[in-house]
């Protein structure tokens, strides 16, 4: 599919990656961020996170959507917590200062072994979590 946009693809060391970023010296960046069970954009996002040895590597800064960011992270009721996230997700859809472009649902099954238990996992090395109580199944 074809959407009429002239790319030139560079693909960069970590290391160079940051210094271009931080210099401000491109016009997108594609970066793959893993934010993990409980999301937290305060490292991506948060002006206080600007400085030399933050995560916040483009740059952006805006006191509003801190005050969002810090609301959406705080505990709270789910009600409280939602009404949170859904203001700080509305504020970035108008800002648009990131754009997920994809997400990755990876899909584990297991057979032959008992113990493993449903969860949530966030990288793949995750599905181990429990494996020393893992045992092979009864009948093999």
């Amino acid at each position: 599919m074809s959407l009429g946009f002239k790319v030139n693809l560079v693909e960069l060391p970590a290391t160079d990656l940051a210094t271009r970023l931080r210099a401000g010296d491109y016009t997108a960046a594609v970066v793959d961020i893993s934010t993990g069970l409980e999301p937290d954009l305060y490292p991506l996002l948060a002006s206080s996170q600007v400085r030399a040895s933050g995560m916040n590597l483009s740059g952006y800064q805006d006191p509003a959507l801190d005050k969002l960011i810090e609301a959406a992270r705080a505990p709270g009721s789910a009600e409280a917590r939602s009404a949170a996230w859904t203001a700080l997700l509305a504020a970035i859809n108008q800002r648009m200062p990131i754009l997920p472009l994809a997400w990755v649902d990876e899909v584990f099954i297991e057979r032959g072994v008992s113990g493993p238990t449903p969860r949530l996992i966030v990288e793949p090395g995750d599905r181990f979590g429990d494996v020393l109580a893992w045992r092979l199944a009864a009948d093999r």
